[in-house]
């Protein structure tokens, strides 16, 4: 006879494993679908360029987040996150100021007058649209009155009715039907003109910076020393203050990626965990599941190497239960700290009546599932 398992879990591995297989986005549609989003990114991006001589100085490169990019997208494709980044020129001195709301920082030009002298058209422009008299950086301006103001005059100059066309293999041609904006994106719907093609881009502008500007004042140390660039992203926080539009939500994305890579268990995980969520209609963020994990990695390899922690090897059942046990945890403390500034919980944005709710249906769920180990145990409580 074969050695029994000492996993009391083990039943649920045929589920977790066909469930996986349902919900990850196909590979290669995936792969397909971003070449032809980045392609029509960079055709916009580089007529932007030419309608403005000041975008041009500030633009560095676009960068793919979100799931799509990290391999944690559940359902079918048909929306992508990219970044539009931006440098400060250094002559301005940047400096970030990050004590006052925990987890976002303001951006001021410590010398951006030197950049009068300098680059009198780039002062000009950034002094009327997204710099305040105190020269802090501004969100809602560098969204709005600068990079969308750009866009929609790029538009309608070099995309009349919304036409896009790129070229590949053979040319391409898509039409921008929507645009709105959506918290620090302006979101384009896009649709190819004679393809089922269809797909929601949202585009974040985000100033780029480098390990010089790490923030301090109890965020973590940057745990990969090589890539040291990050994001501000123009996003502010929820609460009222007399700055708000100064505030900027810090964006350590390239760090993430490469701390959640090659974790084994980790991403079907956080793909399970994420649908649970979206059956029960949580108002938990996404972002906050991979957080989970970080910390969870953080507690077995605190210096956040390439090595392992077992928990993330043995088994997909054990990992999803662990996993399952500490977000209730954390819903029962009502607590998930940010992993780069623990004094920023990431259920603060949700009430008291229900963080409990939600702690209600993760604990019942919890012990159905341990009293009924099958390989449908999950099955019904998957929504993606």
């Amino acid at each position: 006879m074969g050695k029994k398992s000492t996993n009391p879990y083990a039943a649920l591995e045929p589920g977790l494993s066909a469930a996986n297989k349902k919900i990850r986005l196909d590979k290669q549609i995936n792969h397909d679908t971003k070449t032809l989003v980045e392609k029509i990114v960079k055709k916009i991006t580089a007529d932007m360029k030419k309608q403005s001589s000041v975008f041009a100085k500030l633009y560095v490169r676009t960068f793919g987040g979100g799931s799509s990019y990290e391999g944690l997208k559940t359902g079918q494709e048909g929306d992508y996150d990219i970044d539009i980044l931006l440098r400060i020129p250094e002559i301005t001195k940047p400096k970030l100021h990050e004590d006052n709301i925990p987890g976002y920082v303001q951006l001021q030009l410590l010398n951006f007058h030197k950049l009068e002298q300098k680059d009198p058209e780039l002062y000009k422009a950034m002094n009327n649209k997204f710099v305040d008299e105190k020269n802090f950086l501004l969100t809602e301006e560098l969204k709005s009155t600068f990079m969308q103001s750009i866009f929609d005059k790029t538009r309608s100059k070099y995309f009349p009715g919304g036409i896009v066309t790129v070229k590949g293999n053979k040319y391409e041609v898509f039409r921008i039907s929507k645009v709105r904006k959506a918290g620090p994106a302006f979101t384009l719907t896009i649709n190819g003109v004679n393809t089922k093609f269809s797909v929601e881009v949202d585009l974040v502008p985000c100033i780029l910076l480098n390990k010089s500007h790490w923030p301090q004042g109890g965020f973590r140390a940057n745990p990969c020393p090589r890539r040291g660039d990050f994001f501000l992203i123009p996003k502010q926080p929820k609460r009222d203050h007399p700055h708000l539009n100064r505030y900027f939500r810090l964006s350590f994305q390239i760090q993430e990626r490469i701390i959640i890579s090659h974790r084994f268990w980790m991403k079907p995980t956080i793909r399970i965990i994420k649908c649970i969520k979206k059956h029960f209609n949580q108002g938990v963020c996404s972002y906050a599941i991979k957080t989970l994990c970080m910390w969870e990695l953080f507690y077995g390899n605190p210096e956040l190497t390439q090595e392992t922690p077992d928990l993330w090897k043995k088994s997909s059942s054990g990992c999803f239960i662990h996993m399952l046990e500490r977000y209730l945890e954390c819903l029962t403390k009502e607590t998930i700290s940010y992993f780069w500034n623990k004094k920023l919980n990431l259920l603060d944005n949700l009430s008291k009546e229900q963080i409990n709710t939600y702690r209600r249906q993760i604990d019942e769920l919890l012990q159905s599932i341990k009293q009924n180990p099958t390989q449908f145990a999950i099955t019904n409580y998957l929504t993606f």
